[in-house]
Formats: C-alpha cells, structure tokens, sequence
C-alpha cells in the first residue's frame, strides 16, 4: 500500500534518452536518413537514368556492396536482378510516375550468390510535383520460398498417393454399376451413382492439383495425339448430364459447322472442358449452360462455356485464373480455386489461351481459343 506520507511522482522536466534522441533529430534533416539507416529491409534510391543516390546498411547487408562501391552506379550493375533485362520495376515505376510496383523476383550478391528477394518500388517527386527518381525496398524471402517448395513438394506427394487408389476405386464402381458383380437394384444403382460422382470430383481435384503443381515446377508435358474435337464435346454432354442430373440447369451443345482436328492431350483437354462445365453448374444453379464451339480462321478453334448465373465481379474477373483464388461467387460454394488455374495452365499448353467476361444479357462466357491443324 502507498505511505500516504511519500510525494506523488511528478513529470521530469529533463527528457528521457529516447526523448532527447528524439528532440536530437526531429527537427534535424538527418531524422529521415536516421530512420532508413534502422530500417530492417534494405532500401536504395535512384535518380532519373537508374543511378544510384542512396543505399542502407541492410542493402549493403543483403548484396555485400559497400554504399561507396554502389553509389553512382547502374542499379542493373549492383542488383543484377532477375527483371532488370526486362521489365525493370525501377523503371516502371519512373514511366508510370504514380505508380508502385511490387514483385518477387531475385538479384546477385557481390559473390555471386542468387537471393531471391520481394520488392516493391515507387516513383519520387520533389516539393514542386517534378519527378527525381524511384525508391526501392526489398527483402530476402529465401526461407520463405524453401518453404513454400517444401510445402508443394509434400502435398504433390500425398496427392499422387491418392491418384492409384482412386483409379482403382472408380474402375470397380465402374464394373458394379455395369452389373459384372450382379444385378442392381434401382436404389443400389442410384447411390452406386452417387458414389462414383463423389469419386469422380476427388480424382479431379487430386489430378487438378497434380498439374498446378507441375506447372509452377515448369515440369508438366502434355502427351497429344490428334483429336476429333467435335467428338470429345459431344463426350462432354454425357459428363455434364452426370454433373446435373438432380438440378434445375439444361443443358445445350452447340457446334456451328465442321470443326478441325487439333493435337491435344485428349484426358487433360476433356479435364479443362470439364472444369469450366462444373464451374458454371456450381454457380448457376439454374437456367441454361451452353457448351458452343466453332471454327476460327485462320487455323483455330474457338470453344464457349455460358452461363445463366450471377456473373463475375471485377475481382473475380482479375484474379479467375490464379491458384487458390476464390472469388465472390465462390464464398457459398464448395471448392479449392484450383479448377481454373488448372484450365489456363493445361489450355495455354496447348498453344492457345482462356479468358473470362460477363454476357450483356447477365451470367458468365469462358472463351477458349486453340490451335488447329
């Protein structure tokens, strides 16, 4: 308990350490270099023709260039980054002046060691609204990226674990459902069918995984041969009756006029269709969809899935195509965000490419267009 007989503290009229360092440099010039000196990320500055004019200690840290050794430089020269050949971000952000710019990407040690570092970098005005040059600021993600690796490797592996057992499980359901062990009774066959599609939605996420996976180890190849496409959409139709055969949605196939032969990998190509067939049941859940395809000239295909749904927001339609992405129509729905980031990756293997827009009269087209023979 207090002694009611001690005196209340009473504030010091002299300033703490801090607040003397503080009163130090506040109104001094020197208490914006003091900050960038303390700064736990390195950060360089550099003028109009990408010279270096400023460089932290933990720049220096980070590529083992003292700041007298990058002064003056070429920041290509000191960096040697991954984007300085190309698409400099220092540079963008001093061609699109009020624009910041963030990346990862990776750059050389003195040594010759590769980093890989995150950067983010803007355009520098002085107090009459002149450009003078760019900032940026970047940091060492190595361990972060050894994790993320880590990570992929280990999921790729319980994923392909899963694919033989899963195969396995489908050509039996296969075999039941075509009577090999037996005669069905109407409701045996109608959960058998349930099963087989609960099976089926699995194998494709595993599958979906598998090559997302792939792509972003640069290790995924196509097998193709040459492929009757008309026929491999006609397949689809019998796929997407499977998907909605207890909804409200119709279905309609449409082909306008003959289409060519193209080399594709039939099993991933069908996967793509299927995907985009799945997603527009999921978030339609009513009206029409419609499968349409048609010659393009010269030497292409063009092939559409719509919808009748919500449509796309603006961030749905930015960010469809990334892994993992789940976009507004997607919050009240079942999902991983792989279908899609799988579509792009297997259709842009191909040699052809996949895009995203709302319909004038309400929901979603996917456009896909893709080379013929």
């Amino acid at each position: 308990m207090k002694d009611p007989k001690t005196p209340s503290p009473q504030p010091s009229d002299q300033p703490s350490q801090a607040c003397s360092l503080r009163a130090d440099l506040w109104p001094s010039p020197d208490w914006p270099e003091f900050i960038l000196n303390h700064l736990p990320i390195a950060v360089l500055t550099v003028d109009s023709d990408l010279r270096i004019t400023y460089f932290n200690p933990m720049a220096e840290k980070l590529t083992g260039y003292k700041t007298d050794e990058a002064l003056g430089r070429y920041c290509g020269q000191i960096l040697r980054g991954g984007h300085c050949a190309r698409d400099c971000p220092l540079r963008c952000s001093l061609d699109q002046t009020h624009e910041t710019t963030m990346v990862e990407t990776t750059i050389q040690t003195k040594n010759g060691e590769e980093v890989a570092v995150q950067l983010q970098t803007a355009a520098m005005f002085d107090s009459q609204g002149r450009l003078v040059g760019a900032v940026e600021a970047f940091s060492d993600i190595r361990d972060l990226k050894a994790l993320e690796t880590e990570k992929a490797r280990t999921l790729s592996l319980f994923a392909h674990d899963m694919k033989s057992p899963l195969m396995a499980v489908s050509g039996f359901l296969s075999r039941l459902l075509a009577g090999k062990a037996g005669e069905l009774s109407d409701k045996q066959r109608e959960y058998l069918r349930a099963v087989t599609e609960g099976v089926s939605r699995v194998q494709t996420l595993v599958l979906d995984f598998l090559d997302v996976a792939r792509m972003e180890g640069g290790h995924f190849e196509l097998v193709t041969e040459p492929t009757d496409l008309a026929d491999l959409l006609a397949g689809l139709k019998e796929v997407f009756n499977e998907l909605t055969w207890e909804s409200d949605l119709e279905f309609s196939l449409e082909i306008d006029g003959p289409l060519p032969r193209i080399q594709a990998d039939r099993q991933r190509l069908g996967r793509a269709f299927t995907n985009l067939l799945d997603n527009a049941a999921k978030y339609a859940q009513q009206g029409v969809v419609t499968l349409r395809a048609r010659p393009l000239e010269p030497g292409r295909v063009l092939i559409q899935v719509e919808d009748q749904g919500p449509g796309l927001s603006e961030q749905d339609l930015q960010g469809l195509f990334q892994p993992f992405f789940r976009g507004r129509a997607a919050r009240n729905a079942e999902g991983t965000g792989l279908g899609l980031a799988a579509v792009r990756g297997i259709i842009e293997a191909h040699g052809g490419s996949v895009t995203a827009e709302n319909r004038t009269d309400g929901g979603a087209r996917f456009s896909v267009i893709l080379p013929a023979e």
